[in-house]
């Protein structure tokens, strides 16, 4: 009896716990491992890999890329090791029936390129060797946010502060762009930072509602309030900055019919109304 219990001890420390391999990483926070598990990363919410409609948590507008973009960066904790730890809470699965799981994984970087040990993204197992909390650190890299589902919140204080230092820093999605940077999208300036010049316009305006929107490849700070509309109102030819300063513009005089109509615009740093959708 006395050397069962003896087994059973050493069974049940880390040296000793259960490994599973990673087979793929099905999005930000959801692995499958090769044992056919579904394995959904407890604690966080990852945007969906192939869904442009927010599901929750605290990210208030994505799209697809951004699902994709934190299933690649998921994808690359496990490019080099895929043998992962699993640390359970309260309930082992979920209603779809995919365990539920904090995800460990041993890090194979060079001793010198390893952050210092903190237990909260890093740990070290009983043999020496650093673990990475990938829960933890996919929340702290910024690209998912806490997702605390009663009665599984072991974790739950952690990821908050990881989340809240990763919004600080400016981590993943989170790095938000500023006005003038270059931009593929409207979406990619959702949460632009204005220039001081704009956040001074604002200021004068009853309303704070601005739009951020990508002009030319270019974050660009709209000016919405009909105060500042009024007030910088410009004709043709006025010269301005950028097409925000244009907008308050009737080109309905220049409009032709069977033609989409012209529509302001800042060229050579005058405001012009040009042909919008003319051959």
């Amino acid at each position: 009896m006395k050397k069962l219990l003896i087994i059973l001890l050493l069974l049940c420390t880390p040296a000793f716990a259960q490994t599973y391999t990673v087979e793929r990483v099905i999005d930000g926070d959801t692995i499958k491992l090769t044992n056919g598990e579904e394995v959904s990363l407890i604690g966080i919410d990852a945007p969906e890999k192939t869904s442009g409609i927010p599901l929750g948590g605290d990210f208030k507008k994505y799209d697809e890329y951004d699902g994709n973009k934190a299933t690649e960066f998921v994808k690359m904790l496990f490019s080099s090791n895929k043998k992962v730890r699993l640390e359970y809470d309260i309930e082992e699965r979920d209603k779809c029936g995919r365990l539920l799981a904090y995800v460990f994984i041993k890090w194979s970087a060079v001793e010198e390129s390893l952050p210092p040990i903190d237990n909260k993204i890093w740990f070290k197992d009983k043999e020496g060797v650093a673990e990475c909390f990938v829960n933890a650190f996919v929340v702290q890299q910024g690209y998912a946010s806490p997702l605390a589902i009663p009665p599984n919140v072991k974790y739950a204080d952690v990821l908050k502060e990881l989340y809240e230092e990763a919004r600080r820093e400016g981590r993943g999605f989170w790095k938000f762009k500023k006005e003038g940077d270059v931009c593929e999208s409207d979406f990619d300036c959702t949460y632009a930072i204005c220039s001081d010049e704009k956040k001074e316009m604002f200021a004068a305006c009853r309303s704070r509602w601005t739009v951020t929107e990508c002009l030319e490849r270019k974050c660009n700070c709209a000016i919405t309030c009909d105060e500042w509309m009024e007030k910088s109102k410009k004709a043709e030819a006025d010269a301005c900055a950028d097409e925000s300063e244009c907008r308050s513009i009737d080109c309905s005089k220049h409009d032709m019919p069977m033609k989409e109509g012209y529509k302001p615009y800042c060229v050579e740093a005058k405001c012009q109304c040009m042909c919008y959708g003319c051959e």
